[in-house]
């Protein structure tokens, strides 16, 4: 880790500056996610919930479905 943090390059260290602090570090499972979402690339954890409707108690809501950066999305039918 301490080659992605190096002074030598912006980019390495705008990937650091969100790191945890070393007495409340990353599960690997969270290191994963942070990562995927900071390099905006799809989820892997997601997966198996691509496309599955999101739940609403708001029934006037419109229908929303989970896509593979994490956010939801509409879908018109």
């Amino acid at each position: 880790m301490a080659l992605v943090f190096s002074a030598n390059g912006r980019f390495a260290n705008s990937f650091g500056e969100g790191a945890p602090l070393r007495s409340a570090p990353f599960s690997n499972d969270e290191f994963r996610v942070a990562a995927q979402s900071r390099f905006r690339v799809p989820f892997t954890c997601l997966k198996p919930f691509i496309n599955q409707p999101l739940k609403s108690n708001n029934a006037s809501a419109p229908d929303k479905f989970v896509d593979p950066f994490g956010s939801s999305t509409l879908k018109n039918f």
